[in-house]
């Protein structure tokens, strides 16, 4: 900077003994004058800048308005909220028909479950049953045929120490791993797995993990 100040100087004097003459006094500048001698040193001194390649260089002092604010300290790029859950849902898992949703609705105990009068699953003595509750939709505009069945479909819940799985019951008509029936346009039916537990287990059940396994692989799913 000190340079281009020295180099500054002189050419202002070597301008204003240009303008002065020798022995007069000297010529006073109007504004337009005085701007123009400006540009030339300007000129000047950047012409004898090594350090400039092309055009006028300026050294500025930093100030608030040249401080480049479009990014302060406290704007950084928002976190990673975690991991979305990627696992299928149950119905994806169980490649259900297109137009049929099943949603996850609740889970309770039974000691026993009946179909009709004609019929009931006992979990036993000592045992319960732990029961998740769906329900399946057809959301298209046509009866669809549904055949769980055939895919020899098993879930497993984990709930720390406690696993159990759904074996499957073809004579209870809302069981879902081994539904078989036709669902009308629009018509939405309660469907249930059941995992038999010891009953001292059941009560420690929390947010339990479910797997399904079609025989070839083990898929996590989420309810």
């Amino acid at each position: 900077m000190r340079k281009h100040r020295r180099f500054l100087a002189m050419g202002l004097v070597c301008i204003s003994l240009l303008l002065s003459g020798c022995g007069t006094s000297l010529y006073e500048l109007t504004a337009d004058e005085e701007a123009l001698i400006i540009k030339y040193a300007a000129n000047f001194v950047a012409k004898h800048n090594i350090y400039q390649k092309d055009g006028i260089s300026v050294e500025v002092a930093e100030d608030e308005s040249e401080i480049d604010d479009s990014q302060t300290p406290g704007d950084t790029e928002e976190p990673n909220q975690g991991e979305v859950n990627k696992d299928p849902s149950v119905g994806e898992a169980m490649n259900l028909p297109k137009g049929i949703s099943l949603v996850y609705k609740e889970s309770y105990t039974a000691d026993h479950i009946k179909e009709g009068t004609a019929y009931s699953e006992e979990a036993g003595v000592g045992f319960t049953f732990y029961v998740l509750k769906f329900q399946m939709k057809n959301n298209a505009d046509k009866a669809i045929e549904i055949d769980n069945y055939s895919k020899n479909i098993v879930f497993k819940l984990t709930s720390g120490s406690i696993v159990a799985k759904s074996k499957g019951y073809p004579f209870l008509s809302n069981e879902l791993s081994a539904y078989i029936g036709t669902v009308e346009a629009g018509e939405s039916i309660d469907v249930i797995l059941l995992f038999k537990v010891k009953e001292a287990d059941a009560t420690k059940i929390s947010n339990p993990t479910i797997e399904m396994l079609d025989g070839k692989t083990t898929k996590p799913v989420k309810l």
